[in-house]
């Protein structure tokens, strides 16, 4: 089983002293791998719902945001072995050709250690600011960037032709070290992003807080994995080596139930196995927003409590 870290998306651990010493602690202590949020501009005013909230109501804040694959750029620097995950970028945001090259430049100077989680978008709003493709064709505009940066990391002369993106008689270097292309993550909960992970992914990376499609227990977690591997098997593809990343509501580790460390560390092994069990081979969990050194220490103590019991 493999244990990552969301990194702080706002407020004062986002300054570059702490999210630099964040990432280098969660690299020093064993986590495998880290994820970064993804959004661009945040509209003022949103009448799109939520998908992840209950009530489908969404928080601005005060609109910071980190460009994700920039953000990974500079971790990258400041961390040796530990994974770098968009969690998840919206891949209808961003021209394809370009967004490969990123994602390829991190990847050489990572020494391969990027994983693309990908996503569709959900926020219609910032979709229209972007002047991004049509929000209502954004199913088929991710398929067709996806195809396409696999065109441009695995072919010595790429060329595409889709709907949205077209391509040739281009040269596109440098590959990304991994081979035949660094992993893809498949985000969303939904019947098409399982669909989506099975064609096109190497993982599937869903999230337990949706309403629409609620995965909060482990029956209705293994009734999508089902969907998932009969997917995978119209397609000739084994499960066996699929990732399978996931976000259970108890790995919110927020400053009400850090204790849960101290006091219930083996509720968590005891969980994590339980979804090991199912397929599940990726859990993300998110920290507290405390003070850095005191998020050190949490850290440290879920290293000694849970991750050093795992390996």
């Amino acid at each position: 089983m493999k244990i990552g870290i969301s990194m702080p998306h706002s407020g004062f651990l986002t300054e570059r002293g702490n999210i630099t010493s964040i990432a280098s602690k969660a690299d020093i202590l064993g986590f495998d791998f880290l994820t970064v949020s993804d959004h661009i501009v945040i509209p003022k005013y949103v009448d799109s719902k939520m998908p992840y909230a209950a009530d489908g109501t969404f928080n601005p804040g005060d609109g910071f945001c980190y460009d994700p694959l920039t953000l990974l750029s500079f971790l990258s620097a400041v961390t040796e072995t530990i994974r770098l995950v968009p969690s998840v970028m919206v891949v209808p945001y961003r021209n394809p050709i370009y967004a490969a090259k990123m994602i390829s430049t991190i990847d050489v100077l990572s020494s391969g250690r990027i994983t693309i989680g990908c996503g569709v978008g959900w926020l219609k709003e910032e979709f229209e600011v972007l002047d991004a493709h049509d929000f209502h064709s954004r199913g088929i505009v991710t398929n067709e960037y996806i195809e396409s940066m696999i065109e441009l990391w695995t072919q010595s002369l790429p060329s595409y032709r889709g709907e949205y993106i077209q391509f040739q008689n281009i040269l596109f270097t440098p590959k990304p070290i991994q081979k035949p292309h660094p992993p893809i993550w498949i985000g969303g909960e939904s019947e098409a992003a399982i669909k989506r992970a099975a064609r096109i992914g190497n993982g599937w990376f869903p999230l337990s807080q949706n309403p629409t499609f609620p995965l909060k227990t482990n029956e209705q977690l293994n009734l999508s994995l089902g969907r998932l591997k009969k997917e995978l098997d119209l397609r000739n593809k084994n499960i066996d080596g699929f990732d399978v990343v996931f976000q259970p509501s108890w790995a919110n580790l927020s400053e009400y139930n850090i204790n849960m460390i101290n006091d219930n560390s083996s509720h968590i092994i005891e969980n994590i196995l339980e979804l090991e069990g199912l397929g599940v081979t990726h859990v993300l969990f998110y920290f507290p927003k405390i003070e850095v050194a005191e998020l050190h220490d949490v850290l440290e103590n879920f290293a000694d409590k849970v991750l050093n019991q795992l390996s």
